[in-house]
């Protein structure tokens, strides 16, 4: 992954609210030279290009990759923005991670394994944590950019909210989660015998994802 793809990375995870100084250090880039990156002198036609893509995106996000151009081009009309149907249809193909397709994106994934019972909530009445190092949070998110889709696997403090390892992937195989949890260990080993929650995904269910947990004495509790 180039500074240009972590750049763009960046700035669609900011859309989500996420702190840009935390996300600068998840794709280990500077702070400084993310905001460089946005300095960057361009025409007033490309400007608003760059603006108007942005804006597909997040309406695309927003309806969970349902949207396609005609219900895209009516929601920024909608919005007040005057753009032609045509031009939503040639920035979704040309300008970034919206594309037109028949059917909606799907996770890259070569997994196909018979799921375990889960585990139980151990956070149902739990909504926060006393200390660090007693509940990591982990969860996959997928990150568009020009080029292609990229996965990333993060394991988070539940008391200090702080990202503990991360892992970027292509493909969405237990290898990303596995690695994520790895780094975390290996950086902050005080992390050890912490309770594990995460969602029911079958990465997260998969044998070998369970025994890695239980190799690093882990108590685990799925949503």
């Amino acid at each position: 992954m180039n500074t240009k793809q972590k750049h763009q990375a960046i700035t669609h995870l900011k859309e989500k609210n996420h702190s840009i100084p935390m996300l600068c250090k998840l794709f280990e880039t500077s702070l400084s030279g993310y905001y460089s990156s946005l300095k960057t002198p361009c025409s007033p036609r490309k400007n608003h290009r760059e603006k108007l893509a942005t804006k597909i995106r997040i309406i695309f996000n927003q309806h969970k990759s349902r949207y396609g151009r005609p219900r895209i081009y009516r929601q920024l009309r909608v919005e007040g923005e005057p753009v032609s149907e045509k031009m939503v249809g040639h920035l979704m193909r040309s300008e970034g991670p919206v594309a037109l397709k028949k059917r909606s994106f799907r996770p890259r994934t070569t997994q196909n394994i018979a799921r375990p019972k889960y585990a139980p909530n151990l956070l149902k009445d739990r909504a926060a944590s006393d200390a660090p190092n007693e509940v990591i949070l982990t969860d996959i998110t997928y990150v568009a950019t020009k080029e292609n889709w990229l996965y990333l696997a993060a394991v988070m403090d539940l008391h200090s909210k702080k990202i503990k390892g991360y892992e970027i992937q292509e493909i969405m195989h237990t290898s990303l989660i596995s690695k994520a949890l790895e780094k975390a260990m290996k950086h902050h080993p005080g992390l050890t015998g912490a309770v594990h929650h995460s969602d029911r995904g079958s990465q997260y269910t998969s044998q070998e994802y369970l025994q890695q947990l239980s190799d690093n004495g882990r108590q685990t509790g799925n949503l």
